[in-house]
């Protein structure tokens, strides 16, 4: 793979001396080979952090140079990588100078050229042993910006084929990628409609298998954590749903191995909190599992609890919530 790790002096040479130019004629030459993976991290490298340079390669057509890779060497691991590295770079809200961003336009644009119908294409390409899988899964999720994109994703049969992989990498023991898709199942049930449907694809109890399987690793349960607290939220059908599949079991296991994870309990008080502001019968099941003390000591511990944590509290029906 190709590593470029420019700072902020050399990007600025980089721009003022034609460079990015350069980058997407060298891309339209395609060899197929060195120039063309050397070309797309070259835009991955340069764009990050750099909305200028973002802005730049975007008004050149670098997009459509990008999706064409992405369709022609889908079964090409290094090309692949590297155009998918270029994408998550132009739509990615990373440089914090200018008042305003146009990524989340660049991702539209970038959906709209087919890039996510040729990902998803590639993805099936794939063994489900890749770990290519997890760079296509995050690509994916940085593309799904807005209701209708993730809509679109599902109604093209993507929804499915994700819950299928979710299975597969839980069952064998892919971290990454078990994490990944969680993440990309997360992105997508940002459209109710889907919600539904991925509850109803059995993907609480599949979280919550996840969590099981991987009980040592922070970032894994911190993603189970926020999945299903998007999962739940404003439906208490679905905050039901996760009890019966054991969320409530695992808040009460992970929030006490873990006291001084600060991010994760403050994402095990949300998930917490979601499970009860509807659903009173939750409730009792929580303070029997002994989860308002466990949140007392979160917003003891860590500030970044404490407003969540007072919230979660309330919403289970304590007046000393404060």
């Amino acid at each position: 793979m190709y590593e470029f790790c420019p700072d902020d002096q050399n990007r600025g040479r980089f721009q003022n001396s034609d460079g990015p130019q350069m980058v997407v004629q060298a891309l339209a030459l395609e060899d197929g080979g060195k120039v063309t993976a050397c070309g797309a991290a070259a835009v991955a490298a340069a764009a990050t952090r750099n909305e200028q340079i973002k802005e730049m390669f975007m008004d050149m057509g670098v997009d459509e140079l990008l999706i064409h890779l992405l369709t022609k060497y889908a079964k090409d691991d290094e090309i692949l990588h590297v155009a998918c590295d270029a994408i998550r770079s132009l739509v990615t809200d990373d440089d914090q100078r200018p008042a305003t961003s146009k990524v989340f336009r660049n991702a539209i644009r970038i959906v709209k050229g087919g890039a996510m119908d040729s990902i998803l294409a590639a993805f099936l390409q794939q063994p489900k042993s890749s770990p290519l899988l997890h760079i296509l899964c995050t690509t994916l999720k940085c593309l799904a910006v807005n209701d209708e994109i993730c809509k679109e994703f599902s109604a093209q049969g993507g929804l499915d084929i994700m819950v299928q992989f979710f299975e597969y990498a839980i069952l064998h023991g892919n971290r990454a990628m078990a994490k990944s898709v969680c993440a990309l199942l997360r992105q997508l049930a940002k459209s109710d409609t889907n919600k539904e449907a991925i509850v109803g694809r059995g993907v609480l109890k599949q979280i919550i298998t996840m969590m099981t399987k991987f009980p040592d690793d922070r970032a894994i349960l911190q993603e189970a954590f926020v999945t299903v607290a998007s999962l739940t939220l404003r439906s208490p059908a679905n905050a039901r749903k996760a009890v019966e599949a054991g969320a409530v079991d695992m808040a009460a296991l992970i929030m006490g191995k873990y006291p001084c994870a600060a991010h994760l309990q403050r994402q095990g008080c949300q998930m917490l909190r979601n499970l009860a502001v509807r659903n009173p019968e939750n409730r009792p099941v929580m303070i029997e599992k002994k989860l308002p003390d466990l949140i007392r000591k979160a917003k003891l511990a860590h500030h970044i609890c404490y407003d969540v944590g007072a919230a979660a509290l309330r919403d289970m029906g304590f007046d000393d919530y404060l």
